[in-house]
């Protein structure tokens, strides 16, 4: 039974958009990394990692998520690297660019997703589907 448990976490049917990772190798499971690169969007060409602690007590806790990345106007909510929504917003200036002017959200999103900057904040480089 744990060898079959030990597939379906190690071996996921994920999409091909993303992958799971263990850091600290297959005896801690509890500990991974998703890595999301859109295929599609406005973030298609990104490289988006999420660390996922999960706790002992879970599903008491919930676990603990955090984005590697410095995103421009996105979340943890990774649908919405494929589909942006002004009226969920992640951050309240990106969802008024979204709403108010998509050709700028999107050039802003190109900006960031390629090591630029966006207003006063600089993004990190996503490294696309070849690194």
């Amino acid at each position: 039974m744990f060898t079959l448990w030990l597939a379906d976490i190690t071996e996921p049917n994920l999409p091909k958009s993303c992958c799971i990772s263990f850091p600290d190798g297959n005896d801690d499971l509890m500990n991974f990394e998703v890595t999301f690169k859109p295929d599609e969007g406005d973030y298609k060409g990104g490289k988006f990692v999420f660390s996922f602690q999960v706790s002992p007590l879970y599903p008491h806790d919930a676990p603990k998520v955090k984005g590697m990345n410095t995103m421009f106007g996105s979340a943890i909510n990774l649908s919405q690297l494929t589909q942006p929504n002004h009226e969920d917003p992640p951050s309240s200036d990106a969802a008024d660019v979204l709403r108010d002017d998509p050709n700028k959200f999107k050039s802003n999103v190109k900006s960031a997703v390629s090591g630029g900057s966006v207003g006063d904040v600089h993004f990190s480089s996503l490294p696309n589907l070849a690194s």
